[in-house]
């Protein structure tokens, strides 16, 4: 994802702008949120969301009441054990195109062992299948999650998967993995709102020239060059680690040329970002 950033002041209460671009063109995942999952789920063999290890039912939950957005998040419940969560997407590998996988991680119940020092970590991993539901390998494409830098906030992180790390699979199924390792990790992990899917083969125009000027005491303007084909939405948050945007202006169609818009400064901190479509 190509970003761009710019700061000013208004009385120090506009903290910055950002821009950002649109990466997948649907998230494929059956229910992303984990919300239609119930106490004691997912289940090894379960669908959509299946708990690969039948020896330890236990090593991930739902849990109620933790979540980035909804009720639920997945935790992986055992500071020591293996966890591990998959997806069957129902997708099969298409040749030249790249994928995107993310997932918000959250660290939290720091354990009460003393031994238990180390980082807690997933791993972010694709397996395919030549047959739909079938035996589903690992391809090799994975990629291990650092902790969280900060406990007890959600935090995302991305795994772009090019096209050429799945030459050797294509026209197979897809599956998705978030693996934790099986080591005494000092915090319990959970994840929620995840995603998966292509990456646009014609993404939107890079968003730039961001410029941000103090309109008066209370009105900042935003302005960026834009393309003619895109679609733009200014967004706005007070607390970028939270990763919660609200949507000030929607829909704002694209030219060949520089749009500007005018918004009202209302927090004490206030960030902003301009997504392309």
């Amino acid at each position: 994802m190509d970003m761009k950033s710019m700061a000013t002041g208004l009385a120090l209460t506009l903290a910055g702008v950002v821009a950002a671009q649109a990466a997948i063109v649907e998230n494929l995942l059956q229910d992303p949120g984990f919300e239609q999952l119930v106490a004691g789920e997912p289940a090894f063999g379960g669908t959509p969301w299946s708990d690969n290890i039948s020896i330890a039912p236990d090593h991930i939950l739902v849990r109620t009441g933790v979540a980035r957005s909804g009720t639920n998040s997945v935790a992986f419940n055992h500071y020591t054990r293996t966890g591990f969560l998959s997806q069957k997407t129902g997708v099969q590998v298409e040749a030249g195109t790249s994928y995107e996988l993310s997932v918000w991680m959250l660290l939290d119940e720091q354990s009460a062992n003393p031994a238990h020092t180390n980082s807690t970590t997933i791993n972010m991993a694709v397996a395919t299948s030549p047959t739909e539901n079938g035996t589903y390998d690992w391809t090799g494409v994975g990629r291990k999650l650092t902790a969280p830098s900060v406990v007890g906030q959600w935090q995302p992180f991305t795994f772009e998967i090019a096209a050429d790390m799945l030459t050797n699979n294509v026209g197979e199924w897809i599956e998705i993995r978030f693996v934790k390792e099986y080591q005494p990790s000092e915090y319990r992990i959970f994840v929620d709102d995840a995603s998966f899917g292509a990456v646009a083969s014609n993404p939107p125009q890079q968003v730039s020239d961001l410029g941000i000027a103090v309109v008066d005491a209370q009105n900042v303007e935003l302005s960026w060059t834009a393309g003619a084909d895109d679609l733009y939405t200014v967004q706005r948050s007070e607390n970028l680690m939270a990763g919660a945007w609200t949507n000030l202006v929607p829909g704002i169609e694209g030219i060949d040329g520089t749009i500007a818009v005018t918004t009202t400064a209302t927090a004490v901190q206030s960030f902003y970002r301009i997504v392309s479509e």
